[in-house]
């Protein structure tokens, strides 16, 4: 019989043709390093569903700076109106779990109601807007 020549991963009688043999050891290594990759891709899987279900939360703030009391509606994206009025010089703040931004519509006479999205977590003011000659809502100014 030929004689057997081993290291620490092959195992051969011919030298020439050498396959791969593990050791019942490495095998071992092998498994539970496969077993502790499958367990960080669910945890992170796990992470990742766990974050998606979270919902987002957030509030705008509206100023009125016009010279009287105003009346406009609101609602969280595509929820349901509701009529508000702001005082002048008041603000008014909202908060939202489950959206990403608010629907305003404010109306002059004569003129159509404006529509504007508001997205979360900014501040607005609600103006005379000269060009238009109607009242509008847009971002504040940075102070």
């Amino acid at each position: 019989m030929p004689e057997t020549r081993r290291n620490q991963f092959f195992t051969a009688r011919d030298p020439e043709k050498r396959m791969p043999v593990f050791r019942k050891r490495s095998r071992a290594v092998i498994i539970s390093g496969g077993v502790l990759f499958g367990a960080a891709i669910l945890l992170m899987a796990g992470i990742q569903a766990a974050t998606a279900q979270i919902p987002s939360r957030g509030n705008i703030r509206i100023v009125n700076l016009g010279n009287s009391a105003l009346s406009y509606k609101i609602r969280p994206n595509n929820g349901v109106w509701t009529q508000q009025k702001i005082e002048r010089g008041g603000t008014a703040s909202f908060d939202c779990t489950g959206c990403v931004a608010f629907e305003t519509q404010i109306e002059t006479p004569g003129h159509p109601p404006l529509t504007r999205t508001l997205p979360l977590n900014q501040r607005y003011q609600i103006f005379w807007n000269d060009a238009a000659k109607a009242w509008d809502i847009g971002a504040a100014a940075a102070r």
